[in-house]
């Protein structure tokens, strides 16, 4: 969750205080996708990796706020 708070501030130029308070659980266990059934079955391959997609998200995010 850290890093992932990281990347949206770094992503979104926020400038401001985070803390992390390490005292708490860090709720779910780490887990990882995989989309090889995705290609073996459909021949789908993801064309945007996390960040791109995040990116691509937040600007959405920033037009959508603005209507």
């Amino acid at each position: 969750m850290k890093a992932l708070a990281l990347l949206i501030a770094r992503l979104t130029e926020f400038k401001g205080r985070m803390v992390f308070d390490t005292t708490k659980p860090n709720g779910q266990p780490r887990r990882a996708l995989d989309t090889s059934r995705a290609d073996k079955y459909f021949g789908f391959r993801a064309g945007t990796n996390f960040e791109q997609g995040l990116t691509r998200t937040i600007e959405w995010y920033r037009e959508f706020r603005k209507n």
